[in-house]
């Protein structure tokens, strides 16, 4: 596989190696237009550089991840599609600078019994010391059910990785790490990282017929609120189909998917599950005045104002939601960077990308996340070459800010999904916004503590405090099994 790369590689290689001059100085490039003229474009050294030369001599790197994500790191060759094309270059830069192999060993793990499944097999490989796997490509929602086990490996002990660095997420970083030690991390290695960040869709023909103001002004003003949203919904509804109930067939201010839509919005909020204390080890933070606000105010918008479809627990939910906005049918859809792709590429109408509300006017930022769809990584304690792997983790994470970021960051969200040159603003407004939830990553390993809000808001029930009691001990009791991890 390295030898039939070899030319392209030794292309890109030289491509990388020719942005970097002596002592890691930016190099100057001459380029003559077709005038004659001739212009000095000035290029930043490549990261790459500042990791030390080595080579494995075609050594297998094996990353263990699911299937329905093996894209991120499974690509045999190009295809034609750009984030394909620019995960196949990354791959080929740092095999053939490190005279490795990447490997790809992938198995279904999209929820339930299949998750419990992938988890049953990662871990029965570490505790059986099977050393198979170099790095480990986990499911956000459900893997941190496993650092309980203890059977990884801290980040700020492998050699190489700088989880501070650019190219790592970093409020994952500060989120994961207590007491010097973190066990899970994620960034620009990861494409579903960029693609499930939350925002919110909205139609431009329907904004205009009832004479939105300008979002993306809105935006930018501070002046997109929970609010605002309500305000701009209200009197939305149209009983399209004249059977006086509210349907799917019918027109909306709100078309609602009732899972991680509604848990975005306690980032949003800037409501998180745990918080860290004085001591620097999380703590639980459900019990807030803000947050039954929150809830209260958020069930009463999606329940009783009538202007929202959530059809959560009915038959083709999802699907119907996504149509309704799709068909031109509802005003404004939340949703994660991704539907662009894989739900509105096609849509007649034309859509604006903004970032979920604001609490109120009072909260200075905007806050976005990643869903739990998201690549979280893992090092297994039976790691052969724990050496090997920093190295080769840190240099797919670099070349994937250099090359694989900034093709789907830049060209296909951007340029190619993008109806609008403003929607790319938002999407870096979204993206600069970035936190994570020590609490909400670990939801499922603490008893789902981390869904109770959104739990919550399926049943239009605002008794989130009676509900966190009666279970408190049992949380808390899983905090502490996990805290022992970093003590």
């Amino acid at each position: 596989m390295i030898m039939k790369r070899t030319i392209t590689a030794l292309l890109l290689i030289a491509m990388l190696a020719g942005m970097s001059g002596c002592g890691g100085a930016s190099t100057s490039t001459d380029t003559t237009s077709a005038s004659g003229e001739t212009t000095t474009v000035e290029t930043e050294p490549s990261s790459l550089e500042s990791l030390p030369q080595k080579n494995y001599g075609g050594e297998e790197f094996t990353i263990f991840g699911r299937t329905a994500f093996a894209y991120e790191f499974d690509v045999e060759e190009e295809n034609g599609d750009l984030i394909n094309d620019a995960i196949h270059k990354r791959n080929l830069v740092v095999e053939d600078r490190f005279g490795v192999e990447i490997k790809m060993i992938s198995e279904p793990c999209t929820w339930g019994a299949e998750a419990t499944a992938w988890n049953a097999k990662l871990k029965n490989s570490i505790l059986a010391g099977d050393s198979a796997y170099d790095l480990v490509a986990g499911y956000g929602a459900t893997i941190p059910a496993l650092t309980t086990e203890g059977i990884f490996i801290n980040w700020h002990e492998i050699p190489y990785v700088d989880p501070t660095a650019e190219w790592w997420s970093k409020n994952v970083s500060e989120q994961l790490t207590i007491n010097g030690k973190a066990y899970m991390i994620t960034g620009d290695l990861a494409v579903t990282l960029w693609q499930r960040m939350n925002c919110f869709f909205y139609n431009k023909r329907l904004a205009d017929e009832y004479q939105l103001p300008e979002m993306y002004d809105l935006v930018e003003s501070g002046e997109w609120t929970f609010d605002k949203l309500i305000e701009l919904t209200a009197n939305t509804y149209k009983d399209l189909d004249g059977d006086s109930t509210l349907s799917a067939a019918d027109s909306y201010g709100v078309s609602h998917r009732g899972s991680v839509e509604i848990d975005m919005y306690k980032e949003a909020f800037a409501l998180p599950v745990c918080v860290k204390g004085d001591d620097g080890f999380p703590e639980f933070a459900l019990k807030s005045e803000k947050m039954v606000d929150a809830l209260t105010r958020l069930n009463q918008f999606i329940h009783e104002s009538g202007v929202v479809f959530f059809p959560w627990g009915k038959d083709n939910a999802d699907a119907n939601c996504v149509n309704m906005f799709k068909e031109g049918r509802a005003l404004f859809f939340p949703g994660v960077l991704y539907d662009a792709e894989s739900q509105f590429r096609d849509m007649a109408d034309d859509f604006g990308i903004i970032p979920y509300p604001k609490y109120n006017a009072e909260q200075e930022e905007y806050f976005s996340s990643s869903a739990d769809a998201l690549s979280m990584f893992v090092v297994p304690i039976d790691v052969s070459d724990k050496e090997m792997t920093g190295l080769i983790t840190e240099a797919l994470c670099i070349a994937s800010n250099e090359q694989v970021v900034p093709t789907y960051y830049e060209i296909v969200l951007k340029d190619k999904l993008s109806r609008d040159a403003q929607s790319s603003v938002m999407i870096d407004i979204i993206r600069e916004s970035l936190i994570f939830d020590f609490g909400y990553l670990h939801s499922f390993a603490m008893e789902e503590v981390g869904h109770i809000f959104v739990n919550r808001v399926r049943a239009n029930s605002n008794d989130i405090i009676s509900t966190f009691d009666a279970k408190e001990k049992a949380f808390n009791k899983k905090l502490e099994s996990i805290m022992k991890i970093y003590q």
